[in-house]
């Protein structure tokens, strides 16, 4: 069995290269979130809107949403940007934008009030989070049990934020797994090392991203020549040609689970750095299609959902687990 799950990062309109700000609210783009989702309804999609909190809190954002869930077209998780989510106690800075650096009790404080935000506006107990900048720390996890979570979508191998003191993905596989804490079901994005290069790529990537060494150039090297490239399945940074590279490598080595993660902003050009043009905005969309085409039509896979997962996990014995 082979599965897609849809994620979209739906989120307020911000400027990626400035300092974060309280102010930066705006949801604009929701107007045109149809573009979207018409992709998916083409390919018999369902996909889930992680939903942050200027999202849930104005009618322009959740009002779309709402009319796609009730049609039956999409689903609803959680997505948390801490700098625009009450309490506002933290100070603004890159490291405070990662959730799981904040203190437990104040990045409690904001889950709680982005859940109990969800529940009013869309009448249900969202069960799927995915942390905003794959933010997660080392209380998330628990927290999001505490509030009835049971799927979890953080997690972005092989990427590595702690430069930015966030979190390190490069070690880790994107099989799914259960947390055993919490029995929190993990279905980490999908991303993989790729290339030419004859050693050991996940070694290699972390010598070459070494902060003084990427200064030396080692990076471009590698992007030029492709000799060793991170891909992951976020079509706004992946060409389709590399997106299906990485589902080929990924499926001989037995993963049969992908997800695909654009952000909601990205259909209104100018509101990210991805899409500034109205060319742009087409050629994401056709990267969408064209990877469904590739995935439902080649390799006869199928359109999942969160729920779709967990269910097939549950059923699965443990031993099963890593094969999903």
């Amino acid at each position: 069995m082979r599965g897609c799950i849809a994620v979209v990062d739906t989120e307020e309109e911000f400027d990626w290269s400035k300092p974060y700000s309280r102010q930066a609210t705006t949801v604009r783009h929701m107007r045109h979130i149809g573009t979207l989702q018409s992709v998916y309804d083409l390919f018999g999609v369902r996909p889930v809107y992680v939903v942050d909190y200027p999202i849930a809190s104005q009618q322009e954002g959740w009002g779309p949403l709402r009319g796609f869930l009730e049609a039956g077209r999409a689903s609803i998780g959680a997505h948390l940007h801490p700098w625009v989510t009450p309490p506002y106690e933290e100070e603004l800075s890159r490291r405070n934008s990662y959730h799981g650096n904040l203190p437990r009790h104040l990045e409690q404080a904001k889950l709680v009030n982005l859940t109990q935000r969800i529940r009013e506006k869309f009448g249900f107990q969202p069960t799927v989070f995915k942390a905003g900048r794959y933010g997660v720390g080392p209380n998330t996890f628990s927290l999001l049990a505490d509030l009835r979570y049971r799927v979890d979508l953080s997690l972005m191998p092989p990427m590595d934020f702690s430069d930015e003191d966030g979190p390190d993905f490069s070690r880790m596989s994107c099989h799914p797994f259960r947390d055993e804490e919490t029995g929190l079901l993990v279905l980490p994005g999908t991303g993989s090392f790729y290339g030419w290069w004859p050693g050991e790529l996940r070694s290699m990537y972390r010598w070459a991203t070494t902060s003084w060494r990427a200064k030396l150039h080692a990076m471009a090297f590698f992007l030029r020549s492709r000799a060793l490239l991170a891909i992951s399945l976020r079509p706004e940074v992946s060409s389709l040609r590399e997106m299906i590279l990485v589902t080929r490598s990924l499926l001989a080595r037995g993963h049969r689970l992908f997800i695909l993660s654009p952000h909601s902003p990205s259909v209104m050009p100018g509101c990210t750095p991805h899409v500034r043009t109205q060319q742009d905005l087409q050629a994401l969309l056709a990267r969408l299609n064209g990877y469904f085409k590739y995935f439902f039509h080649q390799l006869q896979g199928q359109p999942w959902t969160p729920d779709d997962a967990a269910a097939y996990w549950s059923s699965q014995p443990q031993r099963q687990a890593r094969a999903l």
